[in-house]
């Protein structure tokens, strides 16, 4: 496949992002079943992560929060929402900064939250603009995680929290495995949680709290297969049935690959 540059994975996410937002939701990430509640929906799982990201960080009426990777711009609109703070969402996909500053002038947002073309791996703003950072789900999209990292520190202020969502594996991967998954998630590079919390002391962070959630995120691809059969006849028109057959197939294999091997960490760091 092609080389996984920001150019390509904004490209990417210009021609799928509405398509997932057809089978799951705005927020484009893994959803979070509590054991109790594993009949939730795929939305309501989505949402409750997102809340518990949203709880974690903290965030004052007067902060700015950089969201990095922001998707189509719904969890910053519902941090901005519920906590009164502004918001400033970056990403390597033009179509989804359109989406996402249409969306929040239409919710009434557009003075609080803004979106931006722009490379996480080099940020185009001041040291310490920002209170706060978030990265729900896309540094997996990024070339070197510890550049980003050290990015996102750099911008927010001294003891500014930083909130990450993202994949991990569990077992050890073979080359195939790694090769599938970066097809599969455009994920430039798979990482343990040991390893993780050495590159977070590496980049200047210190580690508040590390919540694996892997086993609670399990139902997420099996809830997007099921969705993608329900708006099977709406994704036919508009991927053509052999981009849909190869599809089916690649997440068949991840589902399995994830039940496997993978896994799903949160974590909330501090710019020391």
């Amino acid at each position: 496949m092609d080389s996984l540059t920001p150019e390509f994975v904004g490209r990417y996410y210009d021609q799928t992002s509405q398509l997932f937002e057809l089978m799951s939701s705005a927020n484009i990430h893994y959803g979070y079943w509590p054991e109790d509640k594993q009949e939730l929906s795929l939305v309501a799982a989505q949402e409750l992560l997102t809340e518990m990201m949203i709880q974690r960080m903290r965030l004052p009426a007067t902060a700015h929060l950089l969201d990095v990777g922001c998707g189509l711009g719904h969890p910053a609109m519902r941090i901005s929402r519920e906590t009164g703070c502004r918001v400033t969402g970056v990403t390597v996909s033009q179509v989804q900064v359109d989406q996402g500053n249409q969306r929040a002038a239409a919710a009434g947002l557009g003075e609080r939250v803004r979106f931006q073309y722009a490379d996480a791996m080099s940020l185009p703003f001041e040291d310490g603009a920002f209170q706060a950072a978030w990265a729900l789900e896309s540094l997996l999209h990024m070339p070197a995680r510890a550049q980003v990292l050290r990015e996102m520190r750099r911008v927010v202020v001294p003891g500014g929290r930083i909130g990450i969502s993202d994949m991990i594996y569990r077992t050890p991967l073979t080359n195939d495995e790694a090769s599938f998954i970066r097809g599969a998630f455009l994920m430039q590079s798979a990482i343990s949680l040991p390893d993780y919390r050495a590159l977070l002391a590496e980049s200047g962070l210190e580690v508040e709290e590390v919540l694996d959630i892997s086993t609670n995120t399990l139902p997420t691809l099996p809830h997007l297969m099921k969705s993608f059969e329900h708006h099977h006849e709406t994704l036919r028109a508009a991927m053509g049935e052999a981009a849909m057959s190869q599809l089916r197939e690649a997440w068949v294999q991840a589902a399995e690959l994830y039940r496997r091997s993978l896994g799903y960490v949160l974590i909330i760091a501090r710019r020391g």
